[in-house]
């Protein structure tokens, strides 16, 4: 599973139920912000972060695909822009999820 997430928030989890591998960029060896991480319970950690939110920004949890070129594509993807403040992930997922099942985020 693949989790982007700011790194202090692993201190939420037990030190023995998570590895992870900070994301650097190479030329200037500055984090990227987030990491991969591998819990012994992915499906819990679906279910206990799911439209969860650090700092006030959504956390972004999703199972780890390995292959770059399904990574980029953006087949099946829907992007909307200009949505009302009041719109969140939750009510995002809630308004579609009549119509197929989703993926968001690995939800």
């Amino acid at each position: 599973m693949l989790m982007k997430l700011p790194i202090s928030r692993r201190t939420s989890f037990s030190p023995t139920a998570i590895s992870s591998v900070r994301c650097w960029n190479l030329i200037t060896r500055r984090s990227l912000g987030y990491a991969y991480m591998n819990f012994h319970q992915p499906q819990r950690t679906l279910d206990t972060l799911k439209f969860d939110t650090f700092k006030e920004k959504p956390i972004s949890v999703m199972w780890s695909q390995r292959d770059p070129s399904l990574r980029k594509s953006v087949v099946g993807n829907v992007f909307i822009k200009s949505l009302e403040k009041s719109i969140d992930s939750k009510t995002m997922y809630d308004t579609f999820s009549g119509f197929r099942n989703l993926f968001q985020d690995g939800h």
